[in-house]
């Protein structure tokens, strides 16, 4: 009866601890969520040992498995934390390992930027010599609707699943705004690297802002981003066969044909 009585109160302070942390910091609340996880496996591997009844005993024995594994976890959390800030590991190896495994990351917090005067996280903003790029959020649907910006249903489709899933930050909609704040057009990706780590690029300028050279500008900074600052190795791109000032922007941003049908060409530029 004891035995039970204290497992219940654990179970509830690691609920309460790791809620409160996670509220505070994700992916510190995501390394504490492997603790009773872990200590459950180590707890049943136990009992298969031979251990006829679940004593109290048997229950630390389980804990103290499970604190080395949980404090492994964190160590290589802090590696990655200081790896993911230096200049040279940008979205590693690192960091996608532990999106996978913990799977309480959330990339606004721990996504590429430099940290802002407040000690976090900047989203990344694209600067060109004639253009603001930056991932669309809920934040700028005011922006969106003064402006009366309508440019199909990309935009509101990432909105969309941005809510559901924080990590399609930066695989969705990039606003794509002059240096006056005028929002010309979305460009962005179809969805988050495949098994290869390819992504398929797309954009679209608003009428009034064709033939100026702003969608291959564009495409230029975005394609370079997602090669210098991710694990991405290839970006691909669609067109139809008789957009050509679509095609002459895929040619002027560097991506080859490598295959058509009766409506698209297929585009390709490896990193």
């Amino acid at each position: 009866m004891i035995a039970f009585l204290v497992k219940v109160l654990s179970s509830a302070v690691v609920i309460v601890l790791v809620t409160e942390v996670a509220r505070r910091s994700p992916s510190l609340g995501g390394v504490l969520s492997a603790l009773p996880v872990v200590s459950l496996i180590s707890f049943a591997w136990l009992v298969k040992q031979g251990s006829e009844r679940t004593e109290l005993s048997t229950f630390l024995k389980s804990v103290l498995l499970g604190l080395p594994a949980t404090f492994f976890i964190a160590s290589c959390l802090v590696l990655a934390h200081s790896l993911r800030d230096s200049c040279v590991f940008q979205y590693s190896w690192c960091n996608e390992f532990f999106l996978s495994s913990v799977g309480m990351f959330n990339v606004i917090y721990n996504s590429g930027g430099r940290r802002n005067g407040k000690g976090e996280k900047a989203m990344v903003t694209l600067q060109t010599e004639r253009l603001t790029i930056y991932p669309c959020t809920a934040t700028d649907v005011t922006r969106l609707q003064q402006q009366q910006y309508e440019n199909g249903p990309e935009v509101q489709h990432h909105l969309t699943l941005l809510a559901s899933d924080p990590l399609m930050l930066y695989w969705g909609s990039w606003l794509v705004m002059t240096k006056d704040g005028q929002v010309v057009g979305d460009i962005g990706f179809k969805g988050k690297p495949d098994s290869r780590q390819a992504v398929e690029i797309g954009y679209g300028l608003l009428p009034a802002f064709l033939n100026r050279g702003f969608a291959t500008e564009a495409v230029r900074a975005l394609i370079d981003w997602v090669f210098d600052q991710t694990e991405v190795k290839a970006v691909l791109a669609k067109t139809d066969l008789t957009n050509q000032a679509s095609i002459r922007v895929l040619e002027k941003a560097e991506l080859i044909q490598i295959g058509s049908d009766d409506r698209y060409i297929m585009w390709e530029r490896l990193k």
